[in-house]
């Protein structure tokens, strides 16, 4: 995470539609909405947003990849998640 004021709570393995995602929770302290680097390290095919139980949130607003990294709005002393997709192996 590139913002100290935003928190990652967890990562947990969910069922995806190819095998398994992973589940990121997010927690921002910041007073403002902040759009966050989010750096996985290792190869991430996908993300979107959703809630805290991992269905997609319906939102709008845009998940964007950059190599590895995730960029992603998160609220003022918001909470929400991210979805990742794992790039498959080998």
């Amino acid at each position: 995470m590139d913002d100290a004021r935003v928190a990652v709570r967890d990562a947990a393995p969910v069922p995806g539609d190819d095998g398994v995602d992973l589940l990121v929770r997010l927690q921002s302290f910041a007073m403002e909405p902040r759009t966050v680097r989010l750096r996985c390290g290792f190869p991430v095919a996908g993300a979107e947003r959703a809630t805290y139980l991992g269905d997609p949130d319906g939102s709008d607003a845009p998940v964007a990849l950059d190599g590895h990294d995730i960029l992603v709005e998160i609220p003022r002393l918001g909470t929400m998640a991210v979805r990742v997709r794992l790039a498959p192996r080998g």
